[in-house]
C-alpha cells in the first residue's frame, strides 16, 4: 500500500517537472509554443475581419485600425488594450460576423500583448507625484519628527478628502483659503508649544 503511494507521489513530481520544467519553456496554460504571428499576418486578419466596420469612414464602437500600427502597437497601447480584452472574451469579430480560426484570434491577440508588454518592459511609465499638501496624518508625524512635540491635529484641522479609499491621493489634497487659514492656526500652536510662548 505505501509503495503504490510512494510510486504515485512519483509520478506525480515527475510530471510536475516536467510541466514546470522545460516542457512548457515557462508558457502560461493556453499559449502555444508556436511562434507569433508576423504583422504581416496580422494586417492580412485585420483586413479579413476587421476593417470593414472598424474603418476610418465608419469607426463602429468609436474604434478605427487606422488609427493602430500593428507593428508598433505600443504607441496606441490604451485602444490595443481593449482590442486585447475584447478578443480574449470573444466580442469580436461579433456574433454573425464572419470569425477567423479561434486559435487566429489567440495568437493576435497575444502578438498584440507580447509587443505591448515589451515596449512597456523596455521603456517603462514613471513619473513623480504630483505636488499636494501634507494630509493631517504626515502633517502630525512630520510635526512629531521634527520637533519631537505629540500633536493631535485633528483637533485643529478638518478631515482630508478621500479618493477610493484614501487620504493621501494629490488629487484629494487641494488647498483652500480656509484650509490654508487652519494650517497656519495650527502652526502657531504647534509652535508655541515646541519653544514656549515669551
Amino acid at each position: 500500500m505505501k509503495s503504490r503511494f510512494a510510486l504515485g507521489g512519483m509520478a506525480l513530481l515527475a510530471i510536475l517537472l516536467v510541466v514546470l520544467g522545460g516542457g512548457t519553456r515557462g508558457m502560461l496554460v493556453g499559449q502555444s509554443l508556436a511562434p507569433l504571428p508576423s504583422v504581416e499576418s496580422q494586417e492580412g486578419l485585420v483586413d479579413q475581419y476587421c476593417a470593414y466596420c472598424h474603418n476610418a469612414s465608419l469607426q463602429s464602437g468609436g474604434f478605427s485600425w487606422a488609427d493602430v500600427d500593428l507593428a508598433h502597437p505600443e504607441r496606441s497601447a490604451g485602444r490595443v488594450e481593449e482590442v486585447i480584452r475584447k478578443l480574449r472574451v470573444g466580442l469580436m469579430p461579433p456574433a454573425g460576423a464572419d470569425r477567423p480560426e479561434p486559435a487566429a484570434l489567440t495568437d493576435f491577440a497575444a502578438a498584440l500583448e507580447s509587443r505591448v508588454d515589451q515596449a512597456a518592459t523596455q521603456n517603462p511609465f514613471t513619473r513623480p507625484p504630483d505636488l499636494h499638501r501634507l494630509n493631517r496624518t504626515e502633517y502630525r508625524n512630520s510635526i512629531r519628527d521634527l520637533l519631537g512635540v505629540a500633536v493631535d491635529v485633528s483637533a485643529m484641522l478638518p478631515p482630508d478628502a478621500r479618493t477610493n479609499g484614501f487620504d493621501n491621493m494629490a488629487d484629494a489634497l487641494t488647498v483652500t483659503p480656509t484650509l490654508m487659514n487652519a494650517y497656519i492656526r495650527a502652526a502657531g500652536k504647534i509652535s508655541r508649544m515646541a519653544v514656549g510662548d515669551p
